[in-house]
């Protein structure tokens, strides 16, 4: 337990810097979004066909739901995460296109919502955001700081003449976190189908 213990600790000292970054671009894209809306309602529209598209109009609250969601984060996350070769490019995408989704949708519940009633949007923004999003937004984070890590360490001054021993370092490390996102991916899938789904029902 202690060795655990020890991992998680030197994985989050190795990381903090990648994540301070990763939180301030991700707080930047949520205020985007949430500005976004005043000038582009209409593409709350456009986010509910991209979903229905890959979902269903009317998706049933079962495990096959649960799968695409996962298979769908799973795969977001694996581009989110090795775009981050391309010197943290795609890592910073993944993010801010997170952050922007959120920010947008969290938005547009409260002004739409707010015919029925400001503190029942509020309600309803926690049930539909909270249960599933304690787990699923911190992995989106740790995937986005991972690619981060990965796409422009190894490029410091500090790791001059062993440049490429770096790299593969922080390339194993990435690869051996694949496992631990994928859990928490299906961990917040399932949430996101049985607890978030039902509650919204």
């Amino acid at each position: 337990m202690s060795k655990l213990s020890l991992y998680f600790q030197s994985m989050y000292s190795n990381l903090r810097p990648y994540l301070n970054t990763v939180l301030i671009l991700f707080g930047i894209s949520i205020v985007i979004g949430i500005a976004a809306f005043s000038f582009y309602p209409k593409l709350l529209l456009q986010i509910l066909d991209v979903f229905k598209d890959k979902f269903g109009a009317d998706p049933s609250l079962d495990f096959a739901l649960v799968l695409d969601i996962f298979k769908q984060n799973l795969i977001a996350s694996l581009i989110g995460l090795f775009g981050g070769l391309l010197l943290g490019l795609g890592s910073i995408l993944f993010i801010l296109f997170n952050g922007f989704i959120i920010g947008y949708i969290i938005t547009a519940i409260l002004v739409t919502g707010g015919q029925e009633g400001i503190l029942q949007s509020i309600i309803y923004l926690i049930l539909g955001l909270v249960p599933h999003g304690i787990v699923e937004i911190p992995t989106f984070l740790l995937v986005s700081a991972l690619g981060l890590r990965l796409g422009l360490f190894y490029l410091k001054k500090q790791n001059k003449g062993f440049r490429l021993q770096v790299f593969l370092k922080d390339l194993k490390l990435s690869i051996l976190s694949i496992p631990a996102i994928a859990i928490l991916l299906f961990l917040a899938a399932l949430l996101e189908v049985y607890v978030t789904g039902s509650l919204l029902k």
